[in-house]
């Protein structure tokens, strides 16, 4: 992989990504990857994918109101280990 440098980011843009990355739950890094993901299309179909899963978590998070108990938990994680 290629490593990237931004330089001189004005600090309204960094205030504005950081403020995006928090609301996806990515890092700053993770955020603009999909900035430019989306902005110059994928080549693989790999980004609508991950999507499609995290638009599933956030409406199987957003059914549970509190916590699960740790024996749900725990079953949730072992489903489907061979």
């Amino acid at each position: 992989m290629t490593t990237l440098t931004i330089k001189n980011v004005p600090e309204h843009l960094h205030k504005k990504l950081r403020l995006r990355a928090t609301a996806s739950r990515r890092s700053l890094n993770g955020e603009l990857l999909h900035i430019i993901e989306g902005a110059l299309g994928a080549d693989e179909g790999d980004s609508l994918e991950e999507d499609a899963i995290l638009r599933k978590a956030r409406r199987l998070r957003s059914r549970f109101s509190g916590k699960l108990p740790p024996a749900e938990v725990d079953a949730a994680i072992d489903e489907g280990r061979p």
